[in-house]
């Protein structure tokens, strides 16, 4: 307290700082004092109660007991002393606001040294007067935004400078006048005689020249009463930027990206300007005007219209192909322990809308053969890429449905001949979905030889054991014509499991109407029927399914079931 009492303040925010610190001192002070006297008041009690302690904490108390009254002499000292600093300050204060007073009659100098700017010629020996000016102008308006603060400080009225805001706002329309002509001008020539590769984009010289024309005719309007000559100088450089304004089209003509990338579009270009040799890196504006390239503007746009279409087309197929590109085939777990595919209608719709976009670009006027060319084969591929994701489809389909059959011993024994072919084709399909898993990308397909090829063939197996399976179906059927109640998926269920005769229960219901199971009794002998209401009624006889021909022939022992069934009704029917 007694360190930041004494030491001097280096600005206005450290004194005020310091005031309002020794201001709140003496509480301080007081609320120390507080603690200090119950320190005392402990150290009574141990000494009623004779409990030990060191001299040197009774040393420290009462030299503590002493601090209060030190240190409010320093509060008295200090609060003296600051009230010096602060009139220093303030006196500081003063003194530089005259000084600065000072200085704003030297910016009046150098407004009026502006302001004798008449001739647009001269933009250049008051471009420099003009940065100053601005500069110091910035830097004033930091001053006075500082003076306003140390006077917040000192709770002082903020000083006002008028004469600084009338400097600012009467300089602006000469130092718009005076800058734009020296960097706009210089602007103007170096685009004139600069080459077009060197040149800004078309479009921010454009903005550059209406930007600045509309600023031109607001300034000429400014100025002319104050400084009528002034006026005319800006009069004159926007009759300057017109000028340069009529060779726009040229620019916008001449600059295009298309007839950069074109040889053929150029060689027009060379035919109607009537230079054989004319390069396209020595393109340069003033040049072209003399050499009148103006004249031949419509043809030269015409020229560069079909370009930019033709660019257009050819960024078009570039997008296309960076599109295909990024299309990547979504694969997803089979139970068999390999991959299908996700779906086709995503696949298919990007397919479908690049073939019409393809087809809509070979469909332009303005295709010329070497791009028509790469579009038709563009066109080709999309048609192939739809081909061989049809063979896949198809195919997994196919697979689909027969993989669970085929994964039956006992389908394969009645089918010797398509088991093998399946296996071929199961095979096939398993090593393709492991391709695709490591390279998903669409395009990918086109470079694995004879894909859709391969998968053609493949297809026409499967709907060749489709058929054989059909036929298979049919057999069964013509032996136990109830089987044609069972849809095709149900009976190769029922025929999947010749092993287990008693895989039919869950269909009864569907061949018999009325019966919800047979009754089995050591596993392989049918000896009764239960209804849906649970209601049994014994066979006379019983048909053993693993005797003779009925192993593994469900229709066999099937047909068995039925004819007896039908002895047992009649019999129950006649002793009723």
């Amino acid at each position: 307290m007694r360190e930041k009492i004494g030491t001097d303040p280096k600005n206005e925010a450290i004194l005020v700082e310091t005031r309002e610190f020794i201001k709140d001192s003496p509480q301080k002070v007081a609320n120390q004092e507080l603690k200090v006297n119950e320190v005392g008041k402990h150290l009574l009690l141990l000494e009623d109660y004779c409990f030990p302690y060191e001299e040197k904490e009774s040393a420290k108390y009462w030299k503590t007991k002493t601090w209060p009254l030190e240190i409010s002499s320093d509060i008295t000292l200090g609060a003296l002393h600051i009230e010096k600093q602060e009139q220093k300050f303030m006196d500081k204060l003063e003194n530089d606001k005259i000084e600065f007073k000072k200085e704003l009659k030297e910016r009046e100098k150098a407004l009026k040294k502006i302001k004798g700017f008449k001739k647009l010629d001269d933009s250049k020996y008051y471009a420099a007067d003009c940065h100053q000016l601005k500069n110091d102008l910035e830097k004033d308006a930091n001053l006075v935004n500082e003076f306003n603060e140390r006077e917040g400080l000192f709770n002082l009225e903020p000083s006002q400078y008028p004469e600084l805001e009338a400097i600012n706002e009467e300089f602006q329309p000469y130092n718009k006048l005076i800058l734009t002509a020296f960097d706009v001008g210089w602007k103007l020539g170096d685009w004139m005689t600069n080459r077009f590769d060197k040149l800004p984009s078309f479009q921010e010289i454009e903005q550059t020249i209406i930007v600045n024309r509309a600023l031109c005719g607001t300034l000429a309007k400014k100025l002319e009463e104050d400084n009528p000559e002034a006026a005319d100088a800006a009069q004159q450089f926007r009759e300057q930027i017109d000028d340069f304004r009529r060779h726009l089209p040229l620019i916008k003509c001449m600059s295009s990206e298309s007839i950069a990338t074109m040889d053929e579009d150029w060689n027009q270009i060379r035919q109607i300007v009537g230079q054989e040799n004319l390069e396209k890196d020595d393109l340069i504006l003033q040049q072209m005007i003399d050499d009148n390239f103006s004249q031949h503007l419509p043809e030269l746009e015409e020229v560069v219209m079909r370009a930019e279409k033709k660019l257009s087309l050819r960024n078009k197929l570039k997008q296309l192909r960076d599109e295909i590109k990024e299309v990547k085939i979504e694969l997803f777990e089979h139970k068999s322990g390999t991959y299908v595919l996700k779906g086709y209608v995503d696949i298919f719709t990007v397919l479908d809308d690049q073939t019409v976009s393809t087809q809509t670009m070979l469909g332009s006027q303005f295709m010329d053969p070497p791009l028509r060319k790469e579009a038709k084969q563009w066109e080709g591929k999309l048609r192939e890429l739809s081909e061989i994701i049809d063979e896949i489809r198809k195919c997994q389909k196919a697979w689909m449905y027969l993989e669970p059959i085929f994964s039956s011993d006992d389908i394969h024994k009645q089918l010797p001949t398509e088991g093998p072919l399946f296996n071929a084709v199961d095979s096939y399909w398993r090593q393709q979905m492991e391709l695709i898993l490591q390279d998903p990308g669409l395009l990918d397909l086109l470079d694995r030889e004879s894909l859709k090829i391969t998968f053609q063939g493949h297809n026409a197996r499967l709907d060749s054991i489709q058929k054989s399976l059909n036929d298979y179906l049919e057999q069964k059927r013509a032996v136990f014509p109830r089987f044609y109640f069972l849809a095709n998926e149900d009976l190769l269920l029922i025929l999947a499991q010749t092993k287990d005769p008693q895989a039919v229960q869950a269909h009864m219901e569907k061949c018999f109407e009325g019966i919800q199971e047979l009754v089995f009794e050591e596993g392989v002998m049918v000896r009764g029927m239960v209804s849906a209401e649970g209601e049994c009624v014994r066979f006379d006889g019983e048909i053993n399914v693993e005797a003779g021909d009925n192993k593994g022939n469900v229709e066999n022992w099937l047909t068995d079931v039925e004819k007896h069934m039908k002895k047992c009704l009649r019999k129950t029917c006649r002793d009723s």
